[in-house]
């Protein structure tokens, strides 16, 4: 935590050498080394987080969660008390953050949240893997929720959202809960650093397991 004395410049963070970096901040690192340093050093924030990239880290939660078999057999009702115990988690959080407290509640701050809630809902009821009990591994055979990866020297490496074995051969997939396509494109362009960070992924798999994968998705 940094601490404010009226009148005076927050204290420093200490800055840590970066030893790894993840496939999804790979483009970043190249945009900003300082910030992706900063970032791994875990230094408190000076400005808020947005209050939608918030609920998009929620919405990622409840992927995993459906991707693990949590909700398997579950009505809209019991999935929807998940949604609405992370939100108040989040809010509980923030609260005690003043850069954040603001933004809480999250329905005022986020106005299509029941959207969000609603969207979530809806694709996590399609994610059924039955007898997925255990974190890490799905019950099909050669299927894994947050499987990590890294290259042999340690310096690249990161959770890969699913590996799916399918009728498709090997897909390696990442869950996004905002926009994937560029703005302002009219085309199904997805965002390049999205596109960097899944190839990542794929040489990294190739050079652990030998195996190309024959899909990547988002």
């Amino acid at each position: 935590m940094i601490d404010f004395v009226p009148g005076r410049l927050p204290a420093p963070c200490p800055l840590k050498p970066l030893k790894r970096i993840s496939p999804s901040r790979f483009v970043g690192l190249l945009e900003c080394p300082l910030r992706e340093v900063w970032r791994a050093s875990s230094c408190s924030p000076l400005l808020p987080r947005s209050p939608h990239a918030l609920v998009g880290l929620i919405v990622h939660e409840m992927l995993k969660l459906a991707a693990l078999g949590r909700f398997n057999g579950q009505g809209v009702a019991e999935i929807s008390a998940v949604w609405e115990s992370k939100v108040s988690d989040a809010e509980t959080a923030m609260r005690s953050n003043w850069l954040e407290s603001h933004f809480v509640p999250l329905r005022d701050s986020v106005r299509n949240l029941e959207v969000q809630k609603i969207r979530t809902i809806n694709r996590v009821s399609g994610m059924t893997w039955v007898g997925a009990a255990v974190a890490g591994r799905s019950a099909r055979s050669g299927d894994f929720v947050e499987l990590w990866i890294e290259t042999a020297d340690h310096a690249l490496g990161g959770y890969i959202d699913s590996v799916e074995e399918s009728d498709r051969g090997l897909v390696l997939r990442d869950f996004k809960s905002g926009l994937i396509n560029v703005p302002g494109s009219d085309s199904d362009e997805v965002k390049p650093e999205y596109v960097v960070q899944l190839e990542l992924y794929c040489g990294m798999y190739f050079d652990v397991h030998n195996w190309w994968p024959d899909a990547l998705e988002i």
